[in-house]
């Protein structure tokens, strides 16, 4: 991140679909996107017009306590929340990350995160994020008003796994990539456990878009 003033951070299944989980065409996937990073950029500028430090920022998560309100109409300080779809750290926020003891953080960073700015309710992590902070502030953390990225896995409703009607990670990438290409067989996807089709499953021309090691590991959580 050298040089950077910010980097944003995806989860693999990062999509612009909205909650309806329609497959967008590649036309609006492409505004999505651009809508995305460019609110990233305008805030992340407003933000330093006016001389406010920030550390992290959302663009996509789930909200697990009420949020308070910001500057301007964009953006909200988060509550407590989970699942970190999207999210910018500044460069200050990757210093300050870096020399925290994350060698003692055994724990998905979307529960990291959320306890460097706000109560967790897990006593032991909120217990180490209190050492980890000693004598500094908490993270300086903002987030989109509005979800502006989505987690496939997170759209999930029916309670037991399956995705009425949503579209997989492939599906989506195939509406921008390669739309002429039929849709790959797939099973529906384990609320727990994310399975790559087999690549014979796959038409030759898509094949070679998946990462290989994904692939071979069968992208097992």
């Amino acid at each position: 991140a050298t040089g950077h003033d910010y980097v944003l951070f995806l989860e693999d299944d990062a999509s612009v679909a909205g909650a309806s989980g329609e497959v967008p065409s590649a036309a609006d996937n492409r505004r999505g996107w651009a809508r995305a990073w460019g609110t990233l950029q305008r805030q992340a500028s407003l933000l330093a017009a006016r001389g406010v430090a920030w550390d992290l920022l959302y663009l996509g998560r789930h909200r697990l306590a009420c949020d308070s309100a910001a500057e301007g109409e964009a953006l909200v300080v988060p509550g407590f929340s989970s699942c970190a779809h999207a999210y910018a750290l500044s460069r200050r926020g990757m210093r300050r990350l870096l020399e925290l003891p994350l060698q003692s953080a055994a724990m998905p960073v979307d529960e990291l995160l959320p306890a460097l700015y706000a109560p967790h309710p897990r006593a032991d992590v909120a217990a180490w994020a209190r050492e980890a902070l000693r004598g500094t502030d908490p993270f300086a953390a903002f987030a989109a008003r509005d979800d502006l990225v989505h987690q496939l896995e997170s759209l999930s409703d029916d309670g037991e796994g399956n995705w009425p009607g949503l579209p997989s990670w492939a599906q989506l990438a195939r509406s921008d990539i390669r739309p002429d290409l039929p849709p790959p067989t797939q099973p529906p996807p384990d609320r727990h456990r994310r399975r790559a089709p087999e690549p014979s499953s796959l038409p030759a021309a898509f094949a070679p878009n998946w990462p290989a090691a994904d692939a071979a590991a069968g992208l097992r959580a």
